[in-house]
């Protein structure tokens, strides 16, 4: 009977080698890619899932991603690697250039359709939203979709979601707050939803 290792139990440092097939892995599965600089990284974010999986390496833990059928371990294994950082209004002259560039060339056509390509955890096609709305003044006109993707399953349940901490949306105008979002009671203090 295999017995789990513990979390007390050392793990075996990750060699150059795990290094090169954890970093080709995430390459070809999901385009990440891993340069050396990133030794660390990988070391600290994969060693808690060494270890959870009760390997003793990471080679070990690498072969078993790879050889799960349910594709359960990939996941995991690109929530892990995958590093999250966005926030609304993130990139101001991006959103200055959908306004003052891409909208007006749109305003003959009765669709805008946006990809927001890896969106994390939704703060900019949330952004998106919430500048097209107030420049086109709440007239629905042309109709917006919005297609938000990211690598990380995590993340886009975050976005899913879409309630943040105050934290989060203290840079966003008051009117903003007051009509795209609710602000949380109870439980929810101090959290806002889109």
């Amino acid at each position: 009977m295999h017995n789990p290792t513990s979390l007390a139990d050392p793990i075996q440092p990750l060699t150059e080698r795990e290094f090169s097939n954890i970093s080709r892995l995430a390459y070809e599965k999901f385009g990440l890619q891993l340069k050396p600089e990133k030794y660390e990284l990988v070391t600290a974010r994969l060693g808690k899932k060494v270890r959870a999986a009760g390997c003793r390496s990471f080679q070990e833990y690498y072969q078993r991603v790879v050889d799960d059928r349910t594709g359960e371990a990939l996941i995991e294994l690109i929530d892990a690697l995958a590093t999250n950082f966005t926030n609304f209004l993130r990139e101001p002259a991006h959103f200055d250039f959908l306004l003052k560039e891409v909208l007006p060339s749109c305003s003959r056509s009765d669709r805008l359709s946006i990809w927001s390509a890896a969106c994390s955890t939704g703060e900019e096609p949330y952004t998106i939203a919430l500048s097209v709305l107030d420049a086109l003044g709440g007239t629905g006109s042309p109709q917006l979709r919005i297609l938000a993707t990211d690598i990380s399953s995590k993340a886009l349940a975050e976005a899913r979601r879409a309630v943040y901490p105050a934290a989060k949306v203290e840079s966003l105008s008051s009117g903003w707050l007051r009509t795209y979002f609710l602000r949380g009671e109870g439980r929810w203090k101090g959290y806002y939803r889109v």
